[in-house]
């Protein structure tokens, strides 16, 4: 059992009882945007044992919409007993990629992540050999949904992510859980998709959460037809110490960026960016304390 499974329950509980999610509810009333309180909470999505994370900020959809999609999404799961209408929501998580209708078609951002996982060698997913076509942009959409681990860290929808820097106390313990959820495994890789995950581990190793370097933090201007001036690509390494173990992750600061474009082949370069920034690790003259 991990943090997040307790969160899972306890979410889950509301939901059963037809309540709002008194953690998205609370959260709601502190930040500057709407978040679904009554839809599905996306503590997870695919294989929880993989050895590659991926952690997003948050699922992004309309607040009213996903609410809304709810009853639609659930239907079918056990509601006898909130031990049975979990153990649904977990296997809906883990395996619904291969069988919910709308992953009967390719998604933009999905066939994006793939694209960027692809120079990661041996990250566990397999991948078709171009994005190309219908049929492999949803193979490659429904492969990186379930051959890794994709977690986030607000787990209930909104159609934006403008955190201020208010709000970063209040991400502090969405932060902790992912961590705890991704230190429960082995990892071979592990990314934060976000430039907001920087100030948020920083911000942890400050309160003596997690002890942490961070070095190796790199830019790279990448060109492109439709980018006159080409698109500048950041990354960082750290090496994060939680629980008695240590772990290396890459912090993927444009990954979620609006100028970088849902260019397959641009999303790709800047993977492969990423992955040389985090195979060359730590290096010691820039390690803090």
């Amino acid at each position: 059992m991990t943090k997040l499974d307790e969160r899972i329950r306890e979410d889950l509980e509301c939901l059963h009882k037809n309540k709002d999610i008194k953690r998205a509810v609370a959260l709601r009333k502190k930040l500057s945007f709407e978040v679904s309180t009554k839809g599905e909470p996306a503590h997870f999505y695919g294989k929880r044992s993989a050895s590659t994370v991926v952690v997003m900020l948050n699922p992004g959809c309309i607040a009213e919409k996903a609410d809304k999609k709810f009853a639609e999404i659930s239907k079918g799961w056990n509601r006898k007993s909130l031990k049975g209408f979990v153990e649904s929501y977990i296997d809906h998580k883990t395996n619904g990629a291969g069988r919910c209708p709308e992953c009967c078609r390719p998604d933009a951002f999905d066939v994006k992540q793939a694209a960027f996982l692809q120079p990661w060698t041996d990250c566990g997913i397999e991948f078709p050999k171009n994005f190309e076509t219908y049929e492999n942009k949803l193979l490659a959409k429904k492969n990186v949904l379930l051959q890794k681990l994709q977690l986030e860290l607000v787990p209930f929808a909104s159609q934006t992510t403008k955190f201020q820097k208010g709000d970063y106390d209040l991400l502090l313990p969405y932060l902790e859980d992912c961590l705890d959820e991704i230190f429960a495994k082995k990892r071979k890789y592990v990314i934060l998709c976000g430039s907001v995950f920087e100030t948020l581990l920083k911000k942890l190793n400050e309160k003596g959460t997690i002890g942490a370097d961070f070095s190796n933090k790199k830019e790279k201007v990448f060109k492109s037809k439709t980018l006159s001036k080409g698109i500048a690509t950041h990354c960082m390494v750290a090496e994060i110490r939680y629980n008695r173990k240590k772990q290396r992750l890459l912090v993927a600061h444009t990954f979620a960026s609006r100028a970088l474009p849902n260019a397959y082949g641009l999303m790709e370069k800047y993977g492969k960016f990423c992955f040389e920034t985090f195979q060359e690790g730590i290096k010691n003259e820039y390690k803090t304390h």
